[in-house]
């Protein structure tokens, strides 16, 4: 398939996806830097098909998704997000997870995360990344319901 043909794939994905969840999701709730999600680093990369080693993402390769835009740091990474987004989105609006937990909001340290089954949870510092750790299920599930209450979201899986 072509650049231009995947590209508008992309894009009317993108658009009816958006169109479909807007009204579900609350971004002012979500922990962004100039609407940009994650501190501007590149989601897929911290997984094994994106090279599992946190890299920012490049502004060329800014792409929104639900009205939260992710950066990437190539094409091939952008094409993987869009395969599974849910699958690459951080969880609790990009807030750390520890905090969640305990029903408050702390800002993230993006070297410092754990991807637990499909969800990927980020941290203010290791201490929390620790905590959150040392319980994860009974962590996760406080996590989700503080976040469900605060956001109306359901839990990404």
């Amino acid at each position: 398939m072509n650049l231009m043909k995947k590209s508008l794939l992309i894009l009317g994905l993108v658009a009816s996806t958006t169109w479909a969840m807007a009204l579900e999701r609350n971004t002012d709730l979500y922990n962004l830097s100039n609407g940009v999600g994650l501190k501007g680093q590149d989601p897929v990369s911290y997984f094994p098909e994106g090279g599992e080693r946190g890299v920012r993402g490049l502004r060329r390769f800014k792409t929104p998704y639900l009205n939260v835009n992710y950066l990437f740091s190539s094409e091939e990474n952008q094409e993987i997000f869009f395969e599974a987004p849910t699958r690459y989105e951080p969880t609790y609006g990009g807030w750390c997870a520890w905090a969640m937990s305990l029903d408050r909001l702390a800002d993230i340290d993006p070297t410092q995360f754990t991807i637990h089954e499909n969800r990927f949870h980020f941290f203010a510092n290791a201490r929390a990344k620790a905590n959150f750790d040392l319980n994860l299920l009974e962590n996760e599930e406080k996590a989700d319901q503080n976040w469900k209450r605060r956001s109306g979201e359901e839990p990404r899986y």
